[in-house]
């Protein structure tokens, strides 16, 4: 097919989504957004989060109790409420991210929406310039069981234990930053083929809800049940971002290629 060298690069990846939100919020305004934690579909990411706290100066047992609760609160706040993400779906071998029957039917409305295509490199680029965040992350999102008891201890006790005597602001970035790849870079193996790449940002002052697009954009995949009837705005984004698009099609072996 014509564009399958395109997409098939490893630079590229691959974000689903509604058609309604495809043509009306990212390409026409030309922004993705980023959601708040609390936002996410997976639960062990949007509910509240439950820390240790290490110190060597709480002198009872009250005392203990109303810090962890405080300091826990706070760090919840923070972590539900003031960090960002947005998410990606990558290219694996022989396992390309734009042909993922379930994330069709479960990001993209059952193939009537459409599978955007982007340059990781050109988001990367974007992020760092329009973002002035001191705490921003990028990469794989790693999968494990719940048999995993080794990585499970090895991280989950670093990660969920606050060793400071005073948090602040400060002190929690530094333990987020410490931290980040097993509270936010760590799913569970069921959401294995979802094969994500993610971006991560925190906005402590609400200022990075929205990233243009404009040079990230690679080519829009749409869905098999696409409605014909939207195809001339399609090729109107096309002439104007210069990019490509193509349709995917789905076989009776129920193989999906590229139509184009």
């Amino acid at each position: 097919m014509r564009y399958e060298k395109k997409f098939n690069d490893t630079d590229v990846i691959f974000h689903y989504t509604k058609l309604e939100i495809a043509l009306e919020c990212i390409l026409k305004n030309k922004q993705l957004h980023f959601n708040k934690f609390i936002n996410s579909a997976d639960p062990h990411e949007s509910n509240k989060r439950n820390f240790a706290l290490q110190s060597s100066i709480i002198n009872n047992c009250n005392e203990f109790w109303e810090k962890r609760n405080s300091y826990e609160k706070e760090i919840n706040v923070i972590i539900q409420q003031k960090l960002r993400m947005t998410c990606f779906c990558r290219n694996l071998k022989n396992y390309l991210g734009y042909c993922r029957s379930r994330m069709w039917s479960q990001y993209a409305d059952n193939h009537r929406g459409v599978c955007l295509a982007f340059s990781k490199k050109a988001l990367q680029k974007a992020v760092r310039k329009q973002f002035k965040s001191e705490f921003k992350k990028n990469r794989i999102v790693r999968y494990y069981p719940l048999k995993d008891i080794k990585f499970n201890k090895m991280h989950m006790n670093q990660a969920k234990t606050i060793h400071y005597t005073d948090l602040n602001h400060d002190t929690i970035k530094e333990h987020l930053n410490n931290n980040y790849k097993y509270l936010f870079f760590k799913k569970h193996w069921d959401y294995r083929d979802e094969a994500e790449y993610r971006f991560i940002v925190l906005d402590m002052d609400n200022k990075f809800e929205y990233i243009d697009i404009s040079d990230c954009l690679v080519g829009i995949i749409l869905g098999h049940n696409f409605p014909i009837t939207y195809l001339p705005i399609v090729e109107s984004i096309e002439s104007e971002l210069k990019i490509i698009w193509d349709q995917v099609r789905i076989w009776d072996d129920s193989n999906m290629t590229l139509s184009q």
